[in-house]
């Protein structure tokens, strides 16, 4: 091969070598030459878990909306309904159709299963006991402030009445809505890690519900919804809230607030 000839193949080499050199990602001065084309790149995990976040909390306030919405237009027709039906047929059937609303949704929204909410049997006992020490403690305080009423009387009358089994189903059925579902849920959806907020939130929509039944025992209920979401807290599990609910009804009835 004459000197010309290997001139060119030394060139031809040098240039495939500086190539490459400058298409390598190793190469600091040159930057990396890249597909033109659109590359696709996958959230990162962290912002994935945020929207996710986001779009639970939507929905779930959509569904509080509803819910709202629903017993307003219960609330609006209160008194056509119990001039027909008593006041206990029509509170079952109302919460009845809301809890099963947010029992078929709720677990969807937040993609956990419904014993997730605080149906279980988590320490029973011990929160059974809780929640009925708690109770007793404020139907004495009351009878010891009202000494002309029978409240202790009444109450025990009322909780061994046949209303107090319709009452006890209306209990369950209301903490499951709002301390078991709604607390839980807005725990994860705001981060609330020590459950001020979640609870203080549904502890107005809890009394926002008892708008038809006059101002005093909303604003009573919106005390008692703050101290169920803090023992719900406590005991995640819904056996401690209820018995407490339930006691604290039947003050209600014995004052007749209710």
């Amino acid at each position: 091969m004459s000197n010309t000839g290997n001139t060119l193949v030394m060139a031809q080499a040098g240039m495939s070598g500086a190539f490459a050199v400058a298409t390598s990602s190793t190469f600091p001065f040159v930057p990396e030459l890249r597909r033109r084309e659109e590359v696709r790149v996958a959230p990162a995990p962290v912002e994935r878990d945020e929207a996710i976040l986001r779009a639970r909390l939507g929905h779930f306030f959509v569904l509080v909306a509803l819910l709202q919405v629903f017993q307003n237009l219960m609330g609006a027709a209160f008194d056509e309904i119990v001039a027909v039906v008593p006041v206990y047929v029509f509170s079952l059937v109302g919460l009845g159709l809301s809890t099963l609303a947010a029992a078929i949704a709720t677990p969807k929204i937040m993609g956990r299963p419904l014993r997730s909410f605080g149906l279980n049997l988590h320490r029973g006992a011990i929160g059974a006991a809780e929640g009925a020490l708690a109770g007793l403690v404020i139907v004495l305080a009351v009878a010891h402030a009202q000494p002309d009423l029978p409240i202790v009387t009444t109450v025990l009358e009322f909780a061994t009445s046949p209303f107090a089994a319709a009452y006890m189903v209306s209990v369950v059925l209301q903490e499951l809505v709002f301390r078991g579902m709604f607390v839980t849920c807005l725990e994860e959806l705001l981060s609330d890690r020590r459950g001020l907020v979640s609870v203080g939130l549904a502890s107005v929509v809890f009394a926002s519900m008892h708008l038809p039944f006059g101002w005093t025992i909303t604003a009573l209920t919106l005390v008692a919804g703050w101290g169920f979401g803090l023992l719900y807290r406590r005991q995640r599990s819904l056996v401690g809230v209820c018995v407490a609910h339930f006691i604290l009804g039947c003050l209600a009835t014995a004052v007749g607030l209710i």
